[in-house]
């Protein structure tokens, strides 16, 4: 990478809480990302197909209601529930147990983006 992410005058001192990055990374590729997910992407430049350039560090919180986009705000919230779910899944009653596997064993279906995520995806993807 050609420049060091930029941090803001914020502590980064862990005291083991969790803390909360926004990032944006920006690079150069040598194939068209709009029809692929993110991981396709890493892995592409992983082979050489481009390069990153910065990863700048444009905000970060200490507290997960801090962070102002309901978005992202509940996606990590669910996945800290997950979380939750599977370190006490011992604890839970064996139907639902048994409903939780059978929901991971069933085919996944395609969630559906929030009103107005699409179109600042596309919009983040041509700022770049």
């Amino acid at each position: 990478m050609s420049d060091v992410a930029n941090v803001p005058n914020i502590s980064t001192a862990s005291n083991g809480a969790a803390k909360y990055f926004k990032i944006q990374v920006r690079g150069w590729i040598d194939f068209d990302p709009l029809d692929k997910k993110l991981p396709a992407i890493a892995d592409a430049i992983e082979r050489g197909g481009g390069f990153l350039t910065a990863i700048e560090v444009l905000d970060i919180k200490d507290d997960l209601s801090a962070i102002g986009d309901n978005v992202v705000r509940e996606g990590f919230e669910n996945i800290l529930a997950a979380r939750r779910v599977l370190r006490s899944i011992g604890e839970l009653p064996t139907s639902l147990v048994e409903d939780l596997r059978a929901a991971l064993d069933a085919p996944a279906e395609t969630a559906k983006k929030p009103a107005g995520s699409q179109n600042s995806e596309l919009a983040a993807k041509r700022a770049s």
